[in-house]
């Protein structure tokens, strides 16, 4: 039999469930029963509604909404998963900001339904290489904080910002295990990198976009709020649209992606980011490795961005020469400056505190206290790993990234050494390779370690071996059933 090093799908196959009729039995609650009960309960929320004065008019209508939501996702935990992910991917309390907290409120949730469902349905909870792995490095974030010297309050913030992603990779390897449940997942991601990309956009020329560096930059809200972290997400997201428009056959669909590439393609130049502008062209050439028709998608590329280029305000194409500059106080010396010095402090701040650095989240602490004497964080992958985290979180984060490279190319290899046709799966993983690739060459500039990226993608790898391991299960199956025929 063929195995894999990873376990197949966590859980038990569900028992079958006898049926005992009983010809005497009398139904007590009926579905008349249900549809009276909504009805009155709709009759008097109703009534409360307008009765009650504002804001309190909506409190019972959002008790029921609310008793309603926890007793679906109790029952179903993918409602409760799907919802959790449209709040987190598309981030509306920054957008229409609000006191409740109803982002917590749906992961305590979903998170106990998951509970309950593997202690109650399944009688297990199986353990991954990429769980231990996840796990470990967010053991060594938090006990960076026992020990750092620094600002505690922004330690804990960024470890709970941690803790949230633990919490979306569980949610992701645990329900959305089956493809047709991941392609929901990929799409709901998809969307909202078409989100900002076309609501950055709008805002720019609506007049509202920042000014830095002196030109205009667009921005978004939430998360994305730097223009620079606008281009490199955009950037990150652009594989997964291009792959998926080359698994769909739908012209409605296909168009769709081909839009949302072209408007990613626009917002990064707006934004005026340097660091985007090459990022997209490494993109574009790790696309061009990938497909299988090089020289069309190539010939492609290559218009868009000469098409792009020509068509860009004077400002950025000005800004995008500073790229070449290697002399001047300004442009790609200064930049190079200043990620290598991130480098060397984050080293030298490992080495002070080799077992604990200077706590998660308190690099620009630590900088301004015992390095270069200014509030500024690394702006470097390794020197923000090695300084926060020292030798504990290099280990772990490298073991992270090692089972995660582990995945993705076993995936790709069993797909080569048994012929299989390209199809979804293959094609998400071809998308994680390339996005994963962009994570490494953004963290050469820039201090990504803390990007949910990273953390997303690596539950998206651990669903797709998952469905590999079942796949040889079936397939290995089917040929012993054959042989037992014949």
């Amino acid at each position: 039999m063929t195995s894999l090093d990873e376990p197949v799908q966590y859980g038990r196959e569900q028992s079958k469930i006898r049926s005992d009729v009983d010809t005497n039995h009398t139904t007590l609650i009926t579905n008349k029963h249900l549809i009276y009960l909504v009805v009155v309960v709709f009759s008097v929320v109703g009534a409360l509604c307008l009765i009650l004065p504002s804001p309190y008019n909506i409190v019972p209508f959002g008790i029921v909404v609310g008793i309603a939501f926890l007793t679906l996702t109790i029952k179903y935990p993918l409602i409760g998963t799907y919802l959790y992910l449209v709040i987190f991917f598309f981030e509306p309390n920054n957008l229409w900001p609000t006191s409740v907290q109803y982002e917590r409120i749906v992961a305590i949730t979903v998170l106990v339904s998951i509970v309950l469902h593997q202690a109650l349905k399944d009688k297990r909870f199986q353990i991954y290489p990429m769980d231990k792995a996840f796990a470990a490095f967010l053991l060594v974030c938090f006990v960076s904080i026992v020990f750092s010297p620094g600002d505690l309050f922004k330690a804990w913030n960024v470890f709970f910002h941690m803790f949230r992603l633990f919490i979306v990779y569980v949610l992701i390897s645990r329900v959305t295990y089956s493809l047709p449940r991941l392609k929901v997942v990929i799409w709901l991601y998809m969307l909202s990198v078409a989100f900002f990309a076309v609501y950055a956009t709008y805002n720019y020329y609506t007049g509202n976009y920042t000014v830095a560096m002196g030109i205009d930059r667009a921005t978004s809200f939430g998360s994305l709020g730097d223009p620079n972290s606008l281009a490199n997400s955009l950037i990150i997201g652009m594989p997964f649209l291009f792959f998926m428009m080359r698994h769909y056959r739908s012209l409605f669909i296909r168009g769709f992606l081909g839009i949302a590439i072209l408007v990613s393609v626009w917002t990064i130049v707006i934004t005026g980011s340097r660091g985007g502008m090459i990022g997209l062209l490494v993109c574009a050439l790790l696309l061009t490795a990938l497909s299988q028709r090089k020289i069309v998608i190539l010939s492609i590329v290559t218009v868009v961005l000469a098409v792009s280029f020509v068509v860009m305000p004077g400002q950025y194409r000005d800004r995008m020469v500073t790229i070449t500059d290697l002399s001047g106080e300004s442009g790609a010396a200064e930049s190079a400056r200043g990620r290598i010095d991130g480098l060397v402090a984050g080293l030298e701040f490992m080495i002070q505190r080799p077992l604990t650095g200077v706590g998660i989240g308190n690099f620009s602490w630590a900088n301004l206290r015992f390095g270069n004497g200014v509030w500024l964080d690394a702006h470097n992958l390794l020197g923000k790993l090695a300084g926060e985290l020292a030798i504990p979180g290099l280990l772990t984060f490298g073991y992270f990234i090692y089972v995660f490279f582990k995945s993705i190319r076993r995936i790709r290899k069993k797909y080569a050494e048994n012929g299989w046709a390209t199809d979804f799966m293959y094609h998400v993983n071809d998308a994680l390779t390339v996005s994963l690739i962009m994570l490494f060459w953004q963290g050469i500039t820039g201090h990504n370690l803390y990007r949910f990226n990273w953390y997303f993608f690596a539950a998206l790898a651990l669903v797709l071996t998952n469905n590999l391991a079942k796949r040889f299960i079936r397939e290995e199956q089917s040929g012993v059933t054959a042989a037992s025929a014949n």
